[in-house]
């Protein structure tokens, strides 16, 4: 019975949510057990379902969409108001919409050729409209990013942002500065569109919502928000903390134009620093492209779309690359 005792004192088998693990001399060593995360993700998902009185579509809708972040390493680690998914190396929260988190980890929207990064190189990012930031996020995962400077102008998003940084470890969170402001062509106080439980999507351009998701207009919730001058801000940043070598990223429903033409006017030197331009143009690429041509920039990829819309890729042509 003594030996029986020992055995079971150094070999423990036991279970912990969805892993296996054996303890040896009382280190855990954890082994995945894939049909007991499939019972734990089932169950917990038909909870939030009926929590958040889903219909049978938006049910499907979010799980095709988990499925697809599981194809990425992520798995379901919990839910409460939000659901936290986590791979070896990034944790976000979501919600039943999950689009945006799908867009950057999965289909990788963001997912910069590594022929356009120079080897041995540091960048800076500017996340332009950062969302939750799951893309600072998934930049600064990057051993080539340095820092992610993140600017998101909804204050409820904006939350949602800080919790995400927050869930990750020390290495990223010490990457990303987040900003609760809207960069655009004048410091001035807009309202501003927070549309609830759609993935951090959010909106002054009423107009490109209608075109978007006329469904959702309705929901918005009017929100009291900041917009400060790009040119003035984002010079003093880069000269503050020395800032080179940026990767710009925007998405902002429309105001890509109003900022760039502010930059292209009063703070032309910046598109000296940027290395590559990355984002969604929403009322035509053409109208975006004429404001950055002066400036050397080459067209590494575009896909437009028929609503406008347009994913894009930039890098700069200053010497003739």
């Amino acid at each position: 019975m003594n030996i029986l005792k020992i055995i079971r004192n150094i070999f423990s088998v036991y279970n912990q949510k969805y892993h296996k693990a054996i303890c040896i001399f009382g280190i855990k060593i954890k082994f995945f057990n894939p049909k007991k995360y499939t019972q734990y993700k089932t169950t917990i998902l038909k909870k939030y379902a009926e929590k958040q009185k889903l219909n049978d579509k938006a049910f499907k809708s979010l799980s095709d969409r988990i499925k697809n972040l599981e194809s990425r390493g992520f798995k379901v680690q919990d839910l409460n108001k939000e659901i936290i998914l986590s791979n070896k190396r990034i944790r976000i929260a979501t919600d039943s919409y999950a689009w945006i988190a799908q867009e950057v980890f999965y289909d990788e929207l963001y997912k910069l050729p590594k022929s356009l990064l120079k080897k041995n190189t540091e960048y800076c990012v500017l996340d332009i409209g950062a969302n939750r930031c799951y893309t600072a996020l998934y930049f600064a995962d990057k051993k080539w990013c340095k820092r992610v400077d993140s600017f998101e102008i909804m204050p409820q998003t904006f939350k949602l942002a800080l919790k995400n940084i927050k869930l990750n470890n020390r290495f990223l969170q010490n990457k990303i500065y987040a900003y609760n402001l809207g960069l655009g062509s004048e410091n001035k106080e807009i309202e501003a569109l927070y549309i609830p439980n759609r993935d951090g999507i959010s909106t002054s351009n009423l107009e490109w919502l209608k075109s978007y998701a006329p469904n959702v207009v309705q929901k918005g919730k009017p929100t009291e928000c900041k917009i400060v001058q790009a040119s003035v801000f984002l010079k003093e940043l880069i000269e503050q903390h020395n800032i080179s070598n940026i990767i710009f990223k925007i998405d902002v429903e429309g105001v890509e134009y109003d900022i760039l033409q502010d930059l292209a006017d009063n703070y032309p030197e910046i598109f000296k620093k940027i290395e590559i331009m990355i984002g969604d143009t929403h009322c035509g690429f053409e109208k975006f492209l004429k404001i950055v041509a002066p400036f050397n920039f080459k067209i590494v990829e575009a896909k437009p779309e028929t609503n406008g819309s347009c994913s894009f890729i930039l890098i700069n042509n200053r010497k003739g690359i």
